[in-house]
């Protein structure tokens, strides 16, 4: 995954094409997996996320 460019309230990352925003309120590990599950009609992608998390 690269990463592109730091805005205000998001990290920003793009990988294979696909423009990626975090919000600077989550957790993030040292690494973090995002991959592309399923697209499907009329829902769009589904993705699964590793190494974020929420902070209580």
């Amino acid at each position: 995954m690269k990463y592109v460019d730091n805005t205000e309230n998001y990290y920003y990352y793009e990988q294979d094409g696909i423009k990626i925003y975090i919000n600077k309120n989550l957790i993030i590990d040292d690494e973090i997996s995002i991959e592309l599950k399923a697209k499907i009609p009329l829902i769009g992608p589904i993705f699964n996320v590793k190494g974020v998390k929420i902070q209580f």
